[in-house]
């Protein structure tokens, strides 16, 4: 426990037990993740350079790989879901992956940071399209692609997300007639 107290305080794994164990909805579990975020030093140390980006997603992984091994949910879990929650508000590439790499992970201990990270990623859509238009800026403005992200949710609460690049001329072009042609004109 000594290791875990140099990165999360005690009294937020606590709180963090009661609040992301007891969690009966991904919704609840990510706002829950997201306060106890908010109220750990982590993110002060985080936010004045004492702790890098690097060694919190480090620590994350070496979690994600402590959980992974058990057949339970355990305090390895809130511990990840803080440092995920804080990784996942920074626009660095290397936190997408991670969110990414913990979105694939369903293990029985890992299936509500599993859900998470898929939620986290899926509110950095604004970073992703913001890479995808600076990529696409060179190109002339009829061949920028629009980016459309699907998302979709199963009866159990498994949620599955796609992002797909329209040509723009696809979608235009082909879904109008001559009289949409003439009204728009």
């Amino acid at each position: 426990m000594s290791k875990q107290s140099l990165w999360i305080e005690e009294a937020i794994l606590g709180d963090g037990a009661f609040l992301l164990l007891a969690s009966s909805s991904v919704s609840h579990y990510m706002r829950m993740a997201a306060q106890l975020a908010h109220e750990t030093a982590l993110r002060n140390r985080f936010e004045s350079g004492l702790v890098s980006l690097k060694e919190m997603l480090n620590r994350a992984k070496e979690l994600r790989a402590r959980l992974a091994a058990k057949k339970q949910r355990d305090l390895e879990e809130v511990e990840l879901a803080i440092i995920v929650a804080i990784c996942s508000e920074t626009p660095s590439e290397a936190a997408s992956e991670l969110l990414v790499e913990l979105s694939l992970n369903d293990q029985p201990p890992l299936t509500w940071i599993s859900a998470l990270a898929r939620r986290l990623f899926q509110e950095r859509a604004a970073n992703i399209l913001a890479t995808e238009t600076e990529a696409a800026s060179d190109k002339p403005e009829d061949e920028i692609s629009e980016i459309c992200i699907c998302t979709s949710s199963d009866t159990v609460g498994t949620e599955s997300f796609s992002v797909l690049a329209i040509p723009p001329t696809s979608v235009c072009e082909d879904s109008l007639d001559s009289t949409d042609v003439e009204l728009a004109a």
